[in-house]
């Protein structure tokens, strides 16, 4: 299930970089910006802190990640936002 969704989104984003690129639309190329904006964060910051995770329970980094996925969630709804009123 987890595969699929992470598949949608990169299936999303090649759409939304064509349709920036074929129409130049601002809107497009804002909600790119917020996917791509949204996989930087997780790339950077979440990869690194599951895999430290996995050598075992560290109620710092899961602070830590609760603190930045609030990033993530305010990214998340703005696009939200952005795609309901379209």
């Amino acid at each position: 299930l987890m595969q699929l969704r992470v598949l949608l989104q990169f299936i999303a984003v090649i759409v939304l970089v064509l349709l920036a690129y074929f129409f130049e639309s601002s809107l497009t190329i804002i909600l790119l910006a917020l996917v791509l904006g949204i996989w930087a964060i997780t790339f950077i910051f979440f990869t690194n802190m599951h895999q430290k995770l996995t050598d075992g329970y560290d109620h710092s980094i899961v602070d830590r990640l609760v603190q930045i996925n609030w990033s993530r969630t305010a990214l998340w709804s703005l696009r939200l936002i952005i795609l309901l009123s379209i």
